[in-house]
């Protein structure tokens, strides 16, 4: 099974997980102990690369929390992505009123609702931070003073973002019981926050560290892309000039990275990824005995002889394929080792560079075209194919280069006729 998208009830009804090939269940058991040790109120960044697994470690830890509640209960586990509004904190106050089974007091429920109008109020000031002139913001500004002063109680004279964090306080205080006063911490994970544009994830990571401020007993893992989180600050603020790191170091308390895959855990990531079953008109089978034998037996090294294939999501992508082909009967022949690594080796290059793939095969002359691209992405510009300016215009990649290289050496009529049959195919 792939783990690429949770919600609170899956996770509650006991989501199964594949087995643990990338070694996530024990970096998900040391983060689940340092939650603890954390000061309240602190956010823990789980950072990794696209498809790199954030998500499976994210459900292993949750999961853990399930099958071990502890005074805290469950994780809650939300999902920026899955929410098209700008309101940011009705989910997770939402969340909080479920665990409650309805025995908050009245001033509590009062909490609650101005906790839902800050949220609002957050996420309209970060959809109008990247509208030139502010013309959201202007045509909102009445409507987001009247909430200032219902939900930030402008009134009291007290300040809007403590009172914000105190209502936030008081509310998990009260879900939790005696049992935060021991230090017991619920958790909550927020995932895909990089799926969401620019000035959605300013707006949550700002929400959230505000609403944080009064040291409520709760820890926050968010799992994020640190490339895409960057580009997502400097496009907020709309400058390349600005320290993104320094902005992100601002909202998190502890930065984790995931550790680097070794081969041997992507070798038995793939294996995992063969083993799995597939419907057959015999019933449940292995993928791997449904398919020719040459294809079974190409290690990881020659599907991802760079770093930037051997990614959990591009081999789970992969497999699948492989699965719809076998499952129709249309997967390609390979009569030999070297024409079952450049098929699988063409098809990953397709999960990760489409475009270049595609405009490989958008003519005549496939083998001139592929050198054409090879040499124009390996920085050789020399006798680029007929001028094409798509050739031309693409950029330098020292990764995408060695794979075309790799696939040039092999047997390009084959692989034309077999990347044609692909296209046929839509894959």
């Amino acid at each position: 099974m792939r783990v690429d998208f949770v919600n609170q009830a899956a996770l509650e009804a006991g989501l199964p997980l594949p087995i643990d090939a990338l070694g996530h269940q024990a970096v998900a058991s040391r983060l689940l102990t340092w939650s603890a040790k954390l000061p309240p109120g602190s956010v823990i960044a789980v950072q990794g690369e696209w498809g790199r697994g954030k998500t499976d470690l994210l459900a292993r830890l949750a999961a853990q929390t399930v099958s071990d509640p502890g005074p805290a209960g469950p994780a809650l586990w939300l999902n920026p992505w899955q929410y098209g509004t700008p309101d940011l904190l009705t989910p997770l106050v939402r969340a909080l009123h479920a665990r409650s089974q309805g025995k908050l007091s009245p001033a509590l429920k009062s909490a609650s609702e101005r906790l839902i109008k800050a949220g609002l109020n957050f996420g309209l000031k970060g959809a109008a931070a990247v509208v030139p002139g502010g013309q959201v913001l202007d045509l909102a500004a009445p409507f987001l003073g009247e909430l200032a002063g219902v939900a930030l109680g402008e009134d009291s004279g007290g300040d809007p973002v403590a009172s914000m964090a105190q209502d936030f306080r008081d509310l998990t205080q009260a879900i939790l019981g005696d049992y935060s006063a021991a230090g017991s911490r619920l958790l909550v994970c927020i995932d895909d926050l990089d799926r969401c544009a620019p000035e959605r994830q300013m707006a949550l990571l700002q929400g959230l560290r505000f609403l944080l401020a009064a040291g409520a007993p709760v820890t926050v893992l968010v799992a994020l892309d640190p490339f895409l989180a960057r580009e997502g600050v400097r496009q907020a603020y709309g400058s390349q000039g600005v320290d993104a790191d320094r902005y992100l170091d601002k909202i998190f308390d502890l930065r984790v990275s995931l550790p680097g895959l070794r081969a041997q855990s992507v070798q038995s990531f793939w294996l995992g990824r063969l083993a799995a079953p597939v419907l057959t008109a015999q019933g449940e089978r292995p993928l791997r005995t449904c398919l020719p034998d040459p294809l079974t037996q190409v290690s990881v090294d020659q599907i991802a002889p760079v770093q930037s294939l051997r990614n959990p999501r591009v081999l789970s992508r992969l497999s699948g394929k492989l699965a719809l082909l076998q499952s129709t009967g249309d997967v390609p022949a390979t009569p030999t080792q070297g024409h079952a690594e450049a098929l699988l080796l063409w098809m990953a290059m397709g999960e990760r560079w489409p475009a270049h793939r595609a405009l490989i095969q958008s003519g005549e002359h496939f083998a001139q075209r592929l050198s054409a691209v090879a040499r124009q992405v390996g920085r050789d510009q020399s006798q680029v194919y007929d001028g094409d300016p798509q050739v031309q215009a693409l950029a330098p990649d020292a990764a995408l280069a060695k794979v075309l290289m790799t696939l040039l050496e092999g047997d390009l009529v084959w692989l034309e006729e077999a990347a044609g049959t692909l296209a046929l195919l839509g894959l």
